[in-house]
């Protein structure tokens, strides 16, 4: 309706009111909508340097979680050989000192049995009620016409859920069942027929020493002697024998000694002091040009005097003075040669940190694999990491408070801009109205105009 107005307009005016009220209207906006425009993009920067730093803090946090975790930084115990004896360190314990001798007299098995060959695995072998008895207990397995088949006896055995597992078994000669328990004595079982089942279940009974079944591998515990004691286990792994350490037991080797000892990987503590440094010097360049000034032309950081900046850098700088661990020195990362530099960022002075390794490789260690000790409260640098990236995170965090409020700028901007639209359509619409008011005043002013020209020449004429 406007359009079809305003594209008439100017026929009484003589001059071209429409193209008139779009300039007005543009000149009256255009400002409005700059301003606008202004705090949209810079809220829109604001907000994504926020999350920017969020994701690096995360990663910061994680990618040193991982390095870590991998257990490359701790110290690793060694065996003399891993053909027969496996070990594995524990994190949160120390392994200084550690020097043992294991003899591996005789590994954990399981109880196996086996029947013989039948030709037709779905053939009937009998119905009645066998009697299963493990360490957990006994268990009764039924075998009716639903299930009279050797596949059935699997199934019935599995049923009980008594702690064995049953399959059949198919080569060249035929289909059998095989029946296998948990490692350990305290894992052997039997399967008797009870009183009343059919005689042909007999092939599938085992009371211990004998039965229709031949035991192919007796359950036995492991046998090791450490240090010359001797220590039986149901198990072929185990972590309650050498504080920090997991056993793997791989072969029986009777009278052979392997040695444990351990490997510090000093090395690698030193490449992790330095990989530190060097993650924190690039989320401190993030934060600089973050809240850079804009001195001298230079374009100013989308979070310049944000206090989330301050606050994040403030936590951060902490960690370098933090006790990491307790005990005795070091137990900060500024005693072991990370010095923090007037601009923010880190410094390694590697003649210090290369001494603090050769005097106390094991403090240093401690910083990555904080003791688990009853009462201790340290939490390495992965921890105290961790903290400080939770603290920005939390609800009441920098980050998460900066956010939010850059959110509900950003909310507040989009109201700006609806009401801006409402007011520039508005004062359009009073443009058009107020034009074709003018228009159509000015051409009924022509008309009369016209009319009286008219009338005088018509009374000049006639009074020739």
């Amino acid at each position: 309706m406007v359009t079809s107005i305003t594209s008439s307009m100017g026929l009484g005016a003589g001059f071209d009111t429409a193209q008139l009220i779009e300039d007005l209207a543009t000149a009256q906006r255009e400002p409005q909508e700059n301003r606008i425009k202004a705090r949209e993009t810079a809220n829109a920067a604001q907000i994504s340097t926020i999350g920017n730093l969020a994701g690096a803090i995360d990663s910061f946090a994680s990618s040193l979680k991982t390095l870590i975790n991998g257990g490359s930084l701790f110290t690793q115990p060694t065996t003399s050989d891993a053909s027969i004896v496996g070990v594995t360190a524990k994190p949160g314990y120390s392994l200084e000192g550690l020097s043992a001798q294991i003899e591996v007299v005789q590994v954990a098995t399981a109880q196996s049995l086996a029947s013989a060959h039948v030709t037709d695995a779905a053939a009937p072998v009998g119905q009645g009620t066998l009697t299963l008895t493990t360490g957990k207990g006994s268990f009764n397995v039924k075998i009716d016409s639903t299930n009279d088949s050797l596949n059935g006896l699997a199934a019935a055995i599995n049923g009980a859920k008594a702690g064995v597992i049953a399959s059949v078994v198919k080569d060249s000669l035929g289909s059998r069942l095989v029946i296998r328990g948990g490692n350990g004595a305290a894992n052997a079982f039997t399967l008797v027929p009870q009183s009343g089942a059919d005689p042909a279940l007999s092939a599938y009974s085992w009371d211990g020493a004998a039965g229709g079944m031949t035991r192919a591998q007796q359950a036995r515990d492991a046998i090791v002697k450490l240090d010359g004691v001797e220590i039986r286990r149901d198990t072929n792994s185990f972590s309650d024998v050498l504080d920090g350490v997991k056993i793997d037991l791989k072969k029986a080797a009777a009278g052979q000694i392997v040695t444990i000892g351990t490997e510090r990987p000093v090395g690698d503590l030193r490449q992790a002091v330095l990989d530190f440094a060097a993650a924190y010097n690039e989320l401190e360049t993030m934060l600089d040009d973050a809240s850079a000034g804009g001195l001298e032309g230079a374009a100013a950081g989308p979070l310049r005097g944000s206090s989330a900046v301050r606050d994040m850098r403030r936590q951060l700088a902490a960690i370098i003075s933090t006790d990491l661990r307790s005990g005795d020195a070091p137990t900060t990362l500024a005693e072991i040669g990370v010095v923090t530099l007037r601009d923010g960022s880190l410094k390694v002075d590697t003649t210090a940190l290369d001494a603090a390794l050769l005097a106390h490789p094991d403090a240093i260690e401690q910083f990555f694999n904080p003791s688990t000790a009853s009462g201790s409260t340290d939490k390495g640098l992965g921890g105290v990491l961790q903290d400080v990236r939770d603290k920005l995170r939390d609800s009441d965090g920098g980050l998460a408070s900066a956010a939010d409020r850059l959110k509900a700028e950003a909310r507040d901007i989009r109201e700006d801009r609806e009401t801006m639209e409402m007011r520039a359509d508005a004062y359009r619409e009073r443009l058009v109205r107020n034009f074709t008011a003018m228009d159509t005043r000015v051409a009924s002013y022509k008309a009369t105009q016209s009319y009286l020209e008219q009338q005088i020449k018509m009374w000049t004429n006639g009074n020739d």
